[in-house]
């Protein structure tokens, strides 16, 4: 049977399914932010997206292999990658191993330029002070920071604040620390579960497509279960509850049948999840491919893969709400999420940004794919699971007949490696 999604332009269920007058005055707080075409995100000397990911996707091999065989040493700090410019970074505290640069830069096969940076401290160093800070946050009773990560290039720690920054750097405990702190303004993480939404989907499930947990959230990728090896769906772990059912809709949106019950069907249940980082697994029947193109498109792609999204690379993420969204650049790994008590709640997130204005990801998408689209194809490989968004914007440009309520200029997702290894789980691979 063929796989389809479908639309349909009913008027939804005020009060079953959602408080609609939040959702309104939501909307029309966004009112005004024009949305960026994707063709206009293509970096400078660059004729296509196709051209960008061929040398996107042999950097990600050459930083790969940097972070194999520097696995262990103590000076490894971090990778930017630089795809206009063909230069892949490494930075590095103190002198590099005579091993690493016979690996890195004299046996290296591949057309890379690879420039080893003097870095001030270590990953190791960083991330110690990043963990003091974690801890210190909930003494201080600090409403104000939104989350933490380690500079790339090995200089200090970068700090988000809610607040106007010159207000935290008055806080004296900020440079209590042995490295130094960086202070930017940034919103908190916001989780992008819908209250309710669209699309309908049938066995074998795909990712990007619509299901009903915690509200309303998107697949992300095929999985098998370590010991069963039965086939699972991975997502997000706020979407979902330890043995409760996970359903999908049988229209769109949800109607109500004569009875007063929904008409959504079960698929499955969650097994498996950690809060910490944003990962879950469901019990249901999947394969190895996400829908691609736009919320009505039907179009597939399939995994081939996984790969791990550096600083500096473009991702695409698709999610049900806001189908794909592609450009997206990664600004920062590492991160910590911390709520308004000081208290870090999810760990090792990246964030990857549209153009100012731009669409990155929207309230449904939560549990979605995150991938790098390979050249001249429609298979992708899958870098990571959507947690959530950061900085509003207007959701006027997504097309659909109910576009979502709530979007997002950022996007923070798991990396891909986190979620197989807390769910204990392999990812699918398309044959």
């Amino acid at each position: 049977m063929n796989k389809f999604r479908l639309g349909i332009a009913l008027s939804l269920f005020c009060g079953v399914i959602f408080n609609c007058a939040a959702l309104e005055a939501n909307a029309d707080s966004n009112d005004g932010v024009q949305h960026v075409n994707e063709k206009d995100l293509l970096p400078p000397g660059f004729s296509s997206w196709d051209e960008l990911n061929m040398r996107q996707n042999v950097l990600n091999r050459a930083a790969s292999t940097i972070e194999r065989v520097s696995k262990g040493e103590e000076g490894f700090s971090g990778i930017e990658i630089l795809p206009a410019r063909n230069t892949l970074s490494l930075y590095w505290h103190g002198k590099l191993p005579s091993a690493v640069r016979e690996e890195v830069i004299n046996k290296n096969p591949l057309p890379v330029h690879i420039s080893v940076v003097s870095a001030d401290y270590s990953r190791g160093q960083i991330q110690q002070a990043i963990s003091e800070i974690e801890k210190m946050l909930p003494l201080k009773r600090e409403p104000l920071v939104t989350r933490i990560a380690p500079m790339e290039d090995g200089s200090g720690v970068r700090v988000w604040t809610e607040a106007p920054v010159g207000k935290l750097a008055e806080t004296e405990y900020l440079k209590e620390f042995k490295v130094p702190v960086f202070l930017s303004h940034g919103d908190r993480l916001e989780n992008t579960a819908s209250p309710a939404s669209r699309d309908t989907d049938i066995s074998p499930y795909w990712g990007g497509a619509r299901y009903y947990g915690n509200g309303s959230c998107s697949t992300g990728f095929a999985a098998v279960d370590h010991n069963t090896k039965y086939p699972v769906m991975l997502t997000a772990a706020h979407c979902v509850e330890v043995g409760a059912k996970v359903m999908v809709g049988d229209s769109y949106p949800l109607k109500l049948n004569p009875d007063g019950t929904l008409n959504w069907h079960q698929v499955g249940k969650a097994y498996v999840k950690s809060p910490t980082h944003d990962s879950a697994a469901i019990d249901m029947p999947s394969s190895p491919s996400i829908y691609r193109g736009s919320v009505g498109s039907s179009a597939r792609g399939l995994v081939a893969g996984q790969v791990k999204a550096y600083k500096g690379s473009y991702v695409c993420a698709g999610g049900a709400s806001s189908g794909e969204n592609c450009g997206l650049l990664v600004s920062a790994t590492g991160a910590t999420a911390i709520d308004k008590e000081g208290k870090p709640y999810e760990y090792n997130l990246s964030i990857a940004a549209s153009a100012p204005g731009g669409l990155a990801v929207a309230g449904g998408d939560s549990g979605g794919p995150v991938f790098y689209p390979l050249a001249r194809s429609t298979s992708v490989k899958a870098a990571g699971i959507i947690s959530g968004g950061l900085r509003s914007v207007s959701c006027s440009g997504v097309e659909s007949p109910a576009p979502p309520q709530d979007c997002y200029n950022e996007l923070a997702f798991v990396p891909l490696q986190d979620v197989l290894d807390v769910t204990l789980t392999d990812l699918s691979i398309a044959p």
